[in-house]
């Protein structure tokens, strides 16, 4: 499984594996991953955040899903994005602007 999908489990785990360290740094890994995954969103025009400690995935259009974990970040962005989602697909991969 590539780096981007990490660990598929329920809950927002994989934006909590690491070592142990401090708040701050573990807040700065979590924006991190959010950053990367919102680069591989990109060609769907949806956007995950953080509210409250829920994760939320949004489009373009205003519409929404509170998302478990992060196979469903995929799931929710083909249902409410403008375009399937197939994190793995070498053409996704390139519109998303991954160099491979």
């Amino acid at each position: 499984m590539c780096g981007a999908c990490g660990v598929l489990r329920s809950g927002p785990e994989w934006l909590e594996e690491g070592p142990e360290r401090s708040a701050g740094a573990r807040l700065a890994e979590r924006q991190k991953r959010i950053r990367i995954v919102n680069h591989l969103l990109r060609p769907t025009g949806t956007k995950l955040t953080e509210s409250a400690g829920r994760l939320v995935l949004s489009s373009l259009t205003g519409r929404t899903r509170v998302i478990d974990d992060l196979a469903h970040v995929w799931l929710g962005a083909a249902e409410i994005g403008r375009r399937p989602v197939d994190p793995l697909d070498e053409a996704f991969i390139g519109d998303a602007g991954v160099a491979q």
